[in-house]
């Protein structure tokens, strides 16, 4: 071996230093990926608290979007009840109701007597709307397939 094989061998140093080092680097380097992931984690972490926080506010705006809906139509002089009423006597009303989310596939005479009877209420534009938002909801958002 020469003085420059020599230099290079002290300059790349041990090898068993070497890999030890590179040892020490790959723990180093393997606890600070496991922290970053416990942390990002952490903050990933959805709690009871805030899902209940979010839903009440979800619910808050569709509140709101309905009673738009209702001070719109009375701007313009039309009253939800009466149009509900009137589209429910133009149309199978088992399929109204099925397609609103308001029953299900088996829809019975009970079903329809209770929409007959909901048409009636003040609050029919709050239960037929927001039923049907939640319904849409339940089925494309948080249905898990």
């Amino acid at each position: 071996m020469d003085y420059s094989d020599s230099v290079r061998l002290k300059a790349l140093g041990d090898p068993r230093d070497l890999q030890e080092e590179n040892d020490v680097l790959r723990y180093r380097l393997d606890a600070a990926i496991s922290k970053i992931m416990k942390l990002q984690s952490a903050t990933d972490q959805i709690t009871d608290v805030d899902i209940g926080r979010r839903v009440e506010s979800l619910q808050d705006a569709i509140q709101w979007w309905v009673n738009s809906v209702g001070k719109d139509l009375r701007k313009r002089s039309r009253d939800f009840r009466s149009i509900f009423h009137r589209a429910l006597d133009r149309k199978d009303q088992a399929s109204i109701i099925r397609e609103l989310g308001l029953a299900n596939e088996s829809c019975h005479d009970s079903d329809v007597e209770w929409i007959m009877w909901l048409v009636n209420l003040s609050t029919c534009i709050y239960i037929v709307l927001g039923r049907h938002i939640w319904e849409y909801l339940s089925e494309n958002i948080f249905s898990e397939t």
